[in-house]
């Protein structure tokens, strides 16, 4: 009897075990990889949407908030873009930083924010000297600030 009541004791505890709903990981990149199928598919609104939630829930914000600048700046939402570039400014990788910095400054002189591209472009020359793209916005920005200015009298 003792043997059954054991026996029975042991059989329960493992129903009940196996009753338990496995726990799923959290898939920390989740939402971004979303909005990466739906920048792909050009879909950028839906993108924008992921991209959104991935800034709030997913592993990297840094990385979301790129993105999201670029589904943004590919919707001509160029303020809200400035916005994503500026929260996407931080980390140590340099690579990453660079490509936020330039459009960051891609957003700015979109806005006809000059000064503030200008400024956008030197730091993404800081973190990569070599980028001769950011390196001719820079000149172009340049410029367009020059041409603003009154000539003198």
């Amino acid at each position: 009897m003792k043997n059954l009541l054991t026996l029975f004791s042991l059989g329960a505890s493992v129903f009940a075990f196996a009753q338990a709903a496995p726990v799923q990981p959290k898939d920390g990149w989740k939402n971004t990889r979303e909005g990466n199928e739906s920048y792909k598919k050009k879909d950028y609104a839906a993108a924008e949407k992921h991209y959104q939630e991935a800034t709030e829930k997913d592993t990297s914000a840094s990385v979301a908030n790129y993105n999201l600048g670029n589904a943004l700046y590919r919707q001509k939402k160029f303020k809200e873009a400035e916005s994503a570039y500026a929260n996407a400014t931080s980390g140590n990788n340099k690579d990453s930083l660079s490509r936020a910095w330039h459009n960051l400054g891609n957003s700015m002189l979109e806005q006809q924010k000059y000064q503030a591209s200008i400024n956008a472009y030197k730091q993404a020359m800081k973190m990569n000297p070599n980028d001769e793209q950011t390196r001719y916005n820079l000149a172009y920005a340049q410029s367009k600030l020059k041409a603003q200015q009154p000539p003198p009298s």
